[in-house]
């Protein structure tokens, strides 16, 4: 996390024979990620939980909750970071050249939601598109929005109240 040198001299150079890229890396398991939320510094534990959030880990959505007094540019990404660990989930978002975007649903949590929809996090109201026929407990699918449009920068899958 932090280290020292001191000592004569006038450069430092490390040397690593390491040549594997992110793409190529799995990332730690939960349990170290889960670790670092004990970190006395603020980006450490934002980090620990984005990353539990990427692994689908319970622990993301309270650990991103309970961090506060943030910098501005952290308070944003925490903000994506409760959105990204919540139970009901969007991934692997495409969008093609007639403007049809196919994404990902999933449900984490233990309820069924019969009515839900892709909306996308904007100032204002957003692009909505509904999901037919809702998500079973533990399930999901592959979904199409014909005429979407540009893919959104973020979308969030959310329940619809009843009519």
């Amino acid at each position: 996390m932090k280290w020292g040198v001191s000592g004569p001299g006038t450069e430092l150079k490390i040397e690593m024979d390491e040549r594997r890229v992110l793409g190529e890396v799995e990332p730690a398991k939960a349990d170290a990620f889960a670790r670092l939320l004990g970190a006395r510094q603020s980006a450490v534990r934002l980090h620990a939980a984005m990353m539990l959030a990427y692994l689908g880990d319970a622990r993301a959505l309270g650990a991103a909750e309970a961090l506060s007094g943030l910098p501005a540019t952290d308070a944003v990404t925490r903000a994506r970071v409760v959105r990204a660990a919540q139970p009901l989930r969007v991934c692997d978002v495409t969008v093609d050249e007639g403007g049809a975007l196919s994404a990902c649903v999933f449900n984490a949590s233990d309820a069924a939601h019969p009515r839900l929809e892709l909306a996308e996090v904007a100032e204002g109201a957003g692009r909505r598109a509904p999901i037919r026929g809702g998500l079973e407990p533990r399930s999901g699918k592959r979904v199409r929005a014909p005429g979407f449009g540009v893919e959104a920068e973020e979308l969030v899958l959310r329940a619809v109240d009843a009519p």
